[in-house]
């Protein structure tokens, strides 16, 4: 169903329309399944390619979120978007002030107007440099209660053209063995 209601952000109804039609065709007797078996037949588990996989049916949430896309179809908006979100992010166009580096999603290049968020899953120093290491700073990661620690880099803005940075993992008590290069640019 999210994927209805991104179709709709990004102003595909008829997309949107499809999804839904699709949905439809993996109700059994009438019930939404959380879950939809999407890979190989494993018959000998009850799993077959674009059935339902035996998860909790009825289940509400399944239920609501297709009623709230029928009603975004209609509508041609989607149903429950706050205000705040809508005045922000649609009528505002507020930009993100990071880009996110990630080690399974590392970014190439950052605009010299925003930060660096390094995002990675375990406690660590960040050790980096916007001079080809003439000089470096040393940053901690901070735990976000969520298994993902930060730190956000707000170079010196003007004339650096990379960050290079690695890792000193706390728990490990080791160095990543590799510099990692963001270039920026303006």
């Amino acid at each position: 169903m999210e994927r209805g209601h991104y179709e709709i952000a990004a102003g595909n109804i008829e997309k949107s329309k499809m999804l839904l039609k699709t949905r439809d065709g993996f109700a059994n007797n009438g019930l939404i399944p959380e879950q939809v078996w999407d890979t190989e037949d494993i018959p000998e588990k009850g799993l077959f390619l674009g059935k339902f996989t035996g998860s909790a049916m009825p289940l509400t949430w399944a239920h609501a979120e297709y009623i709230k896309l029928c009603s975004s179809i209609k509508n041609k908006r989607i149903f429950d978007m706050s205000l705040q979100t809508e005045g922000r992010y649609l009528k505002k166009k507020t930009p993100s002030p990071y880009t996110i580096w990630r080690f399974n999603w590392p970014c190439d290049t950052i605009s010299s107007q925003k930060k660096l968020r390094i995002e990675v899953k375990a406690a660590a120093i960040i050790r980096w440099s916007a001079d080809n290491w003439q000089t470096q700073n040393d940053m901690e990661t901070k735990d976000t209660g969520l298994g993902i620690y930060v730190a956000d880099i707000d170079f010196k803005k003007g004339n650096s053209t990379e960050i290079k940075f690695t890792f000193f993992w706390k728990e490990a008590n080791r160095w990543e063995e590799k510099v990692f290069e963001v270039k920026v640019k303006n």
